[in-house]
């Protein structure tokens, strides 16, 4: 009978996060950091604006900074375990976060909570990165959610 060798897995997991500012996205963060750290896997946050002039990118980094310090130490979590990058773009945000995703393990999204009659004017983001993307995706309700 042949030895079995075993071969120590050498590749990072990553973690990739869709961040828009909105109660769900921050649960949806929170949730992702959460998992990040569980996994060792590198986290990824990617933030999408439909245009430039929607506000300043480096204090919106300085912000998800903060946020993922604080989630850290709230959660009991060593910080330096969570390796994390931030990604801005500008555009329409499904295609970004797909390319974002396209290699992750794990794609985190909020949900808006549309209704029936919003989705079907506005669509549904997260319904369409569950369609399209090649990794799992995990659907986030905002904490404060009823749903």
């Amino acid at each position: 009978m042949a030895d079995v060798q075993v071969v120590a897995e050498t590749s990072t997991q990553r973690v990739v996060v869709a961040f828009d500012a909105t109660p769900s996205s921050e649960s949806a963060l929170v949730w992702a950091i959460r998992e990040a750290a569980m996994r060792h896997a590198e986290l990824q946050i990617i933030h999408v604006k439909q245009s430039a002039l929607e506000g300043d990118l480096k204090a919106e980094r300085e912000f998800l900074a903060r946020f993922v310090d604080d989630t850290c130490a709230s959660s009991g979590i060593e910080r330096a375990s969570v390796q994390t990058r931030f990604q801005a773009a500008f555009g329409q945000p499904i295609p970004w976060i797909l390319a974002a995703a396209d290699d992750a393990d794990l794609l985190v999204v909020g949900s808006q909570h549309h209704s029936q009659l919003g989705e079907l004017f506005l669509g549904s983001v997260s319904r369409c990165l569950c369609v399209y993307s090649k990794c799992p995706v995990v659907v986030v309700h905002a904490e404060n959610s009823r749903e």
